[in-house]
């Protein structure tokens, strides 16, 4: 009996010996296998750095290249007006347009030579839309002339610039006389417009393209330059 009782517990321990061997060899596995997962994950988060670091070095080139390609838009628009809200007239041309500026001109008090004009047309828009006159000028200075000669004669005169100072069939509308802005710069202007108005501040202008808005009267003028100085400006 007592041998009976000893082979068993023997056999037990032999049992219980392989089991631990079992389990020793798969927590060594399981060991090795954690191990080659954070080697992996190592790895991985390595590559997670530098494709981050790449990424961020890409958004720069590319905030660069916009930058670029926005100050050779804003030169190419250097010496050009837009006039709005003339409505188009019939058998309308470039002799007929030429002479449309040259009158405003005559109206402000500016000479405009039909050699002072480099290029104008009417670019096509919807029908619902009276599309601008975009005028080219020969030099920068007529250009801005044009445009602050505009503004005086709009805050010295009661009956502001309209279609009825160039004797214009049809009821008088006012003429608007702008900087041709690129598309970033429109953007940005209507975003700054849109927040004199939310935010009552005292008013935003262009000037050689860029935007800039005041808080307050007697205040300093702030460079909008992107969307986010708006948002900057409206946390102060």
């Amino acid at each position: 009996m007592l041998a009976n009782v000893q082979q068993q517990q023997i056999a037990q321990a032999s049992k219980l010996d392989t089991e631990m061997n079992k389990m020793i060899k798969q927590n060594t596995d399981i060991k090795t296998s954690i191990e080659t997962m954070s080697d992996k994950y190592d790895e991985i988060l390595q590559e997670l750095k530098q494709t981050k670091a790449e990424n961020t070095a890409i958004k720069k080139e590319i905030k660069l290249f916009e930058q670029k390609i926005e100050l050779l838009e804003r030169n190419a628009k250097a010496s050009t007006l837009e006039l709005r809200n003339i409505p188009e007239q019939q058998s309308e041309n470039k002799s007929t347009l030429v002479s449309l500026v040259k009158n405003i001109g005559d109206v402000l008090g500016v000479g405009v030579r039909e050699t002072d004009i480099r290029n104008i047309f009417r670019p096509k828009m919807s029908q619902n839309k009276i599309a601008p006159v975009i005028v080219e000028f020969s030099a920068t200075t007529l250009k801005e002339n044009m445009l602050k000669t505009s503004k005086t004669f709009n805050k010295e005169n009661k009956e502001k610039l309209n279609t009825g100072h160039l004797k214009l069939a049809g009821e008088s509308k006012p003429i608007f006389v702008s900087e041709s802005l690129t598309s970033n710069g429109r953007r940005l202007y209507f975003l700054a417009r849109q927040s004199v108005k939310n935010n009552k501040y005292a008013g935003c202008w262009t000037s050689y393209g860029r935007v800039y808005i005041r808080q307050k009267e007697g205040g300093p003028s702030k460079l909008i330059s992107c969307e986010a100085d708006l948002t900057t400006l409206r946390a102060q």
